[in-house]
């Protein structure tokens, strides 16, 4: 199979990246629970029916508005946060002259429908609603404001960005509120403290002294914030919210796989296969930033005198992302050196190699919390002596599964690898 993606090269990235992709679309409208209440995927179970539309009339007007029913997206808000997104139709009657709308400072005109009325579309944040008002020749005729249904409420919707640190609310059993984290870090380096900033929108909710979400809650290890609010109706809640955060935020990781591999060697007329060799993995990664880093693997497969090793430092970065984050595209850019030999009888050689790669991540794979999901590879050697390829599939949560498949050749010798291995973190530094 991994042979077969190898020579697909770039086509084999494609593939995988519309399987991920139509994955996503596929798991429409699921909902999964979680910890701290109900973690779902972008698609977030809500309806026009958990909103009822505020009319104020300041003049006579025939209007008609509804939120459009199969609208409703998730839009992404100060920068880690969710927030559920629909259109609203607004249709005036057209006897009204210079008609022009106001929302969230921009200014629309309407369109004509079918039924000659003046149709207005929006696209309202459900959860932090601005008011919309409709203009005739300057005077105000109307302010419509979208607001949560005090009768309905769901568990806390916390996004996927929370599901590392367990995010914990209680006290919110029945209300509308959505959560989203990102984690950041305070001191000197190699002494860095945690600190899990968590930010929390709320439409029906206030705190006491009447001010209005988004709140951001800073949490460090051993935390916990209680918060008191107050709903539309005047209800007071007392809100508890925790997670798991580290007392420090660690820079440079190592971890550590093993698993069988299959090994063939060619050197001349000398061909050799190792059909179960031992394989030892050794990955380690320096964060500069948290889309920055520099990494450094080590892999080495043996079997009767015979063994192949790789080892490579490379500089990773962020290069785009997708589906909310959880899709992102990472180039490698570096080095690796080669050493194979056939047996105790042959040489052993030695190749510096430049093959510069790319890895898709796909955070939360097909709705499963927490797994992650990498497709990697090495372009091949722009070099007319040398030809060399690697392609790697890798998934797990804190123990991972790798698939990897390697072929390398230069002038009479060459080494072909490919098999299983299960990893997982062995320590961090700094």
């Amino acid at each position: 199979m991994l042979k077969l993606i190898s020579q697909w090269g770039l086509r084999g990235g494609i593939v995988i990246l519309a399987v991920v992709i139509c994955s996503s679309v596929h798991a429409n409208g699921v909902a999964l629970d979680g910890p701290g209440g109900t973690v779902i995927n972008p698609e977030k179970p809500l309806d026009p029916e958990d909103f009822t539309i505020e009319l104020k009339e300041l003049a006579p007007v025939e209007l008609r508005a509804e939120l459009v029913e199969g609208t409703l997206e998730w839009v992404g808000s100060n920068s880690v946060l969710q927030v559920p997104q629909m259109q609203l139709l607004v249709a005036v009657e057209s006897r009204h002259r210079g008609l022009f709308a106001r929302h969230r400072e921009q200014q629309y005109v309407p369109v004509k429908d079918s039924g000659e009325a003046d149709v207005f579309r929006f696209s309202m944040q459900l959860f932090d609603p601005e008011p919309v008002r409709i203009y005739s020749e300057g005077d105000l005729l109307a302010k419509l404001v979208v607001k949560a249904n005090p009768a309905g409420g769901r568990p806390p919707i916390v996004d996927y960005s929370c599901i590392d640190y367990d995010l914990r609310v209680e006290g919110l059993e029945k209300s509308y509120s959505a959560f989203g984290c990102d984690m950041e870090s305070f001191g000197l380096l190699g002494n860095e403290r945690a600190m899990l900033r968590v930010l929390w929108m709320a439409p029906d909710l206030r705190l006491v002294d009447g001010t209005s979400p988004p709140f951001r809650i800073n949490i460090t290890h051993g935390d916990k914030a209680v918060v008191e609010v107050r709903n539309s109706e005047g209800e007071e809640k007392r809100v508890t919210i925790s997670a798991d955060v580290p007392e420090r935020q660690h820079r440079m990781f190592v971890g550590g796989g093993t698993g069988p591999h299959s090994i063939s060697f060619k050197d001349g007329d000398f061909r050799e296969q190792h059909d179960i060799a031992p394989t030892i993995n050794i990955y380690s990664r320096f964060d500069f930033t948290p889309v920055t880093s520099v990494r450094f693997f080590n892999a080495l497969s043996w079997s009767d005198g015979a063994l192949f090793n790789k080892a490579g430092l490379y500089f990773a970065y962020e290069a785009g992302e997708a589906l909310n984050g959880r899709l992102s595209i990472v180039p490698l850019l570096g080095l690796q050196n080669v050493t194979s030999r056939a047996s105790r009888d042959h040489e052993t050689i030695n190749e510096t190699v430049y093959p510069q790669g790319l890895e898709v991540v796909y955070d939360h794979p097909f709705g499963l919390e927490g797994y992650r999901l990498t497709y990697g590879g090495f372009l091949p050697v722009v070099d007319p002596d040398t030809t060399y390829r690697n392609t790697w599939i890798r998934f797990g949560r804190k123990v991972f599964w790798e698939i990897n498949y390697l072929y390398w050749e230069r002038g009479e010798q060459r080494s072909e690898i490919w098999g299983l291995s299960v990893g997982t973190s062995l320590a961090h530094f700094f």
